[in-house]
């Protein structure tokens, strides 16, 4: 197959694995909020947000250059497998250390509970990301998307039966571990060792060419976990940790479109676009955000559209403000899709100032309208959230159409995607008054059927509304379900 082809079936399976492990893993956490409390789960979200926040330090930028240089070699991983594990050992222990003041500014007083265990789930997933990206520089996403499902479902099951039987937020830090410690496994023994953990005389020259291309990028991961994560600590010091814990739970599911579509097809996208030529880079790069905006923007949309329904179906009253705050999280997963590509490709094309700035410019302006929103309630900072990423994604388009894109022409091709979903929007809402006239009582019933509702309306008004990019998105599939299988294609 073709590189294009290649990266159209990579994200073809992360999609699919990642959207079923997903869907379990919303139910799952579903079924988990009937045992803990929204305070108790907003101090285990604390200690991981410390975890994940010491992981993005120690990436270094280097994962990526792993992804992109191809004739990296297993001196070269090694490298960057020492420098990575070393760091985030020093930012652990800075974590550890400094817990008893970092928890209590934010209203999280638990924190040194939990966070001990996370490191080791947190160690884990270090060392496992090395072993990871080399897959998919060898463009084995399929591999990589079933492993990565494969985590997920045991970190689902874990989490439920431990809640279940009562052990509170130590559940959720047990079946974290689980996930972390079966993925690496995995991880480990599909790539071997020799080729990133077999010791090599640590070199300057090769230290600073990784150096020189990682930590400009590493501003833009830090800036990225500081602006995805560290909103949940300041939601916590204004609000305290139960209406945190309620946040993170609709941020959770409003950016699931993303983290289960989009994400998926940036990590594809990164080592493929690298391994294109300009032209045709440039070429993709349009073409992949009006069909990533076709699929994205209806869950969107379509989430926010009936998240007072799923509200009622599926949360107690301990978490009632989940259901507003999701409907307007969910335009999170409105501008998101643009911001993974257009970063897959300044990456590709070693853009990494580009990416940096806009990534800094954006964790800043976050975190300042949140705390001048936050005066006027928990409602003002979601909207607040959403403003913020949407200034993001335009700063982003308007950096890489100057390649010769046309930027009109770009938001053109995203907005019909976007006005499609209006009379999905409206035939929801429709449909719920209608329901509620007649008297269905059935949450769950009417969550249902507002979907079906939802679905056959964006069908018939994408082909009509933006026909040539849904014309475009079926022309791929039937070619995917033509294609023989990659095996026969190698053994031919």
């Amino acid at each position: 197959m073709s590189i294009a082809q290649k990266a159209v079936s990579g994200a073809a399976w992360n999609i699919v694995a990642s959207l079923g492990a997903r869907i379990i893993g919303v139910v799952a956490t579903l079924i988990v909020t009937r045992f803990i409390a929204p305070g108790e789960y907003g101090e285990v979200i604390g200690a991981a947000i410390l975890v994940q926040t010491c992981v993005a330090i120690s990436q270094l930028g280097l994962l990526q250059y792993l992804a992109v240089k191809k004739d990296a070699g297993p001196d070269v991983a090694f490298h960057i497998t020492f420098y990575t594990t070393i760091v985030f050992s020093i930012a652990l222990s800075v974590a550890l250390v400094e817990h008893n003041r970092i928890g209590p500014f934010f209203g999280v007083q638990e924190l040194g509970r939990y966070l001990p265990w996370l490191c080791i789930a947190g160690m884990f997933d270090r060392l496992s990301s090395i072993p990871e990206r080399l897959l998919y520089r060898d463009l084995r996403f399929r591999f990589v998307a079933l492993t990565r499902a494969g985590g997920e479902l045991a970190f689902s099951a874990g989490a439920m039966i431990l809640a279940a039987l009562g052990k509170g937020g130590m559940a959720i830090i047990i079946a974290t571990i689980l996930r972390a410690a079966l993925r690496g496994v995995i991880f480990f023994v599909a790539v071997d060792v020799r080729k990133w953990l077999k010791p090599y005389p640590l070199r300057w020259s090769t230290t600073r060419t990784i150096l020189t291309f990682g930590l400009p990028l590493s501003v833009s991961n830090i800036a990225g976990v500081l602006s995805t994560r560290w909103d949940n600590l300041i939601t916590s010091r204004y609000f305290g940790p139960g209406v945190m814990g309620a946040y993170n739970l609709a941020y959770g599911l409003s950016e699931m479109p993303v983290t289960q579509v989009a994400e998926q097809v940036g990590d594809v996208l990164l080592p493929s676009f690298a391994q294109m030529a300009p032209e045709e880079r440039r070429k993709t790069l349009g073409r992949s955000m009006a069909l990533l905006g076709i699929i994205v923007f209806p869950l969107a949309v379509g989430l926010a559209a009936v998240s007072g329904t799923l509200a009622r179906a599926f949360f107690d009253a301990k978490w009632a403000g989940v259901g507003p705050m999701l409907a307007i999280l969910s335009v999170l997963s409105i501008t998101r899709p643009v911001i993974y590509i257009v970063v897959s490709y300044m990456q590709a094309s070693s853009r990494v100032f580009a990416v940096s700035s806009i990534e800094v410019t954006k964790m800043f302006v976050l975190f300042a309208m949140m705390i001048l929103a936050a005066p006027y309630g928990i409602m003002a900072v979601c909207g607040a959230v959403g403003l913020a990423f949407f200034f993001q994604a335009l700063t982003g388009l308007w950096v890489v159409t100057r390649d010769g894109l046309s930027f009109g022409g770009t938001l053109l091709a995203l907005a019909r995607p976007l006005l499609s979903t209006l009379p999905m929007a409206a035939a929801v809402i429709g449909a719920r008054w209608g329901l509620a006239a007649i008297g269905l009582q059935s949450a769950k019933l009417g969550l249902i059927l507002e979907i079906i509702v939802g679905a056959v309306v964006y069908v018939a008004s994408a082909f009509l509304i933006a026909g040539d990019t849904a014309r475009d998105l079926l022309s791929l599939v039937r070619k995917r379900k033509q294609a023989p299988p990659p095996e026969e294609i190698a053994a031919a």
